[in-house]
């Protein structure tokens, strides 16, 4: 499918923004934690640097999980995952590569696997993004 150039596409900060209702997010460092029921997400913005910023997603899930494992007693899976512009072939990079037009799609569809109460009695590891 092709898509126009002409359409600005919504920065991640503003897609997350855009789902705040749904989400909880977080910032850690320059990779956002959205929790939400399907799942918790390190969420990386490719800014030209699609390998670094697959990197920085990956290295910040295995750092949120460690944080969250010291405090308590169930960790789920933290998916790290990067939104891009670009098309990629290469499916050895350490993270999910979505396009912006699916990110809110990735993160609020699929079957839930931690509840609200979870979600909400999570402690914060990094600063609650609003």
């Amino acid at each position: 499918m092709f898509r126009s150039s002409r359409l600005a596409k919504a920065s991640t900060e503003e897609i997350l923004r855009s789902l705040l209702d749904r989400i909880e997010v977080f910032r850690v460092g320059d990779v956002f934690l959205a929790a939400s029921p399907n799942g918790l997400f390190t969420v990386s913005e490719d800014e030209g640097d699609l390998l670094g910023a697959t990197h920085r997603s990956a290295e910040t899930a295995v750092w949120v999980r460690a944080e969250l494992a010291r405090l308590m007693s169930w960790v789920p899976f933290v998916d790290p995952m990067c939104v891009s512009t670009t098309g990629v072939d290469d499916h050895d990079l350490p993270a999910a590569v979505i396009p912006h037009d699916l990110v809110a799609h990735t993160l609020t569809s699929g079957p839930a696997v931690i509840d609200a109460e979870t979600i909400d009695a999570e402690p914060d590891v990094a600063p609650r993004f609003h």
